[in-house]
């Protein structure tokens, strides 16, 4: 469970190395992993499939594992909050739901799409564990792994200060 926190962490940290250091609150951190699950691992699907063997969880079952994340609902505004935080995008809070899909790939799936083919069969494990789990739980559980690991960007906005 500590490598999904891991490789989610990775994905969001490589975004937010050219934002300022604010602090993200768990909600706006919960908005930004709902909403950026289902690029990244779409793009995930996408860049290992081939090299995958028939039959591979990822190969068969990444892109309705990735529909499983994008049925979960978020708050917009904490989203749009979240990305200008650690993503460096100022948004308006009308911005459209395209415009939105487009940053996210921009972000996520693009850092995915750059990733090593060897790299494929450890992801498709980390996939493969996330099958059973529901969406919430994971993301409740990717805040949870933020808070109490060292990561250092997107920080968490600590409520006693």
């Amino acid at each position: 469970m500590m490598r999904i926190g891991l490789a989610i962490a990775l994905l969001l940290s490589s975004a937010a190395a050219q934002a300022d250091q604010q602090c993200v609150s768990e909600a706006e951190l919960g908005a930004l992993v709902a909403a950026a699950a289902p690029p990244a691992l779409n793009a995930l699907t996408d860049r290992c499939s081939a090299s995958l063997p028939e039959g591979d969880y990822l190969r068969t079952n990444g892109h309705a594992l990735a529909q499983r994340f994008a049925d979960v609902e978020y708050d917009k505004p904490l989203l749009v909050s979240g990305l200008g935080k650690f993503g460096g995008h100022k948004l308006p809070e009308a911005v459209s739901p395209a415009s939105i899909s487009s940053i996210l790939n921009d972000m996520v799936a693009g850092e995915v799409r750059k990733m090593d083919p060897g790299h494929c069969k450890p992801a498709s494990r980390l996939v493969a564990s996330l099958s059973g789990m529901e969406p919430r739980a994971f993301i409740s559980f990717v805040i949870a792994f933020f808070a109490i690991a060292d990561v250092k960007k997107p920080s968490i906005c600590r409520e006693n200060g």
